[in-house]
């Protein structure tokens, strides 16, 4: 899953595919992943949960006395709402 992306990055830095020094290179870029994974996995259990905060607050519109029809489109997660 990684290889290409290892591979490209240590012959960005440098290094020369069979050489010892591409090798270590593609170890140490493995290790680190390791590492991230090792910690992201250790904070799961105390990571604070994310709370919902509005960017805005809701306000309140008065609409004119007209008729109007909307129509809603649920597109994965997100509803599109077009009023006429």
């Amino acid at each position: 899953m990684f290889a290409e992306a290892d591979v490209k990055t240590c012959t960005e830095y440098g290094f020369k595919p069979g050489t010892d020094s591409f090798g270590q290179c593609r170890l140490q870029l493995d290790g680190r992943r390791d590492a991230a994974y090792a910690q992201i996995a250790s904070n799961i259990g105390s990571a604070p949960v994310p709370t919902f905060t509005p960017l805005m607050a809701p306000q309140s519109v008065q609409a004119p006395n007209r008729n109007v029809s909307c129509t809603s489109n649920r597109v994965g997660n997100t509803v599109q709402t077009n009023c006429y």
